[in-house]
């Protein structure tokens, strides 16, 4: 008896390389998210770095204040995650009929797993308090004094993007424009 022979679907190299353009769009996608968590606590820091050395002038130690702000941080996620999941289930419930309209099949129910939910879970909690961390440290590590009168690193850092856009306002409209 011979053995049955395997035959792919007519779409099966269309599909994989659909798969493929997906896993690739949401690595990108979780690498600007982190770029966006980093630049949403920085803009936050900066505002309160008074107010963290009010806060550090009081008796509040350093751990005290990231504890705070990661605590924000996770709120915000939660909050994310409760938006984002029934919205995700959603999106990929029409993807997945709209991609199996052109290869003439119907989808019959779509149900969470588990491990996507425990996933998505994990990375929506964990990953934006993890880099979170990075602008969080840095902004708390200010001394008393610094984040209450002198402020330096905050305009030593405006002086250098002053210095940016000094420079790109010489190029031709344009040229600056795109």
């Amino acid at each position: 008896m011979s053995a049955p022979i395997q035959v792919d679907h007519w779409g099966h190299n269309q599909i994989k390389g659909f798969l493929l353009i997906l896993q690739i769009m949401g690595i990108l996608a979780m690498f600007l998210s982190c770029g966006l968590v980093i630049n949403t606590v920085s803009a936050i820091l900066v505002q309160q770095i008074k107010q963290i050395g009010i806060l550090r002038s009081v008796g509040a130690v350093r751990w005290q204040v990231v504890r705070m702000y990661l605590f924000n941080v996770l709120v915000f996620s939660i909050l994310g995650l409760v938006i984002a999941i029934p919205l995700g289930l959603a999106g990929a419930w029409w993807l997945t009929n709209f991609a199996a309209s052109f290869l003439n099949f119907d989808i019959g129910q779509i149900d969470l797993p588990p491990v996507f939910c425990s996933n998505n879970c994990f990375l929506g909690l964990i990953m934006p308090a993890g880099i979170a961390l990075i602008p969080i440290l840095a902004g708390t590590r200010l001394s008393v004094y610094d984040a209450i009168y002198n402020m330096d690193w905050v305009e030593r850092r405006m002086t250098g993007l002053k210095r940016l856009l000094g420079k790109l306002r010489r190029l031709n409209p344009p040229i600056l424009l795109p």
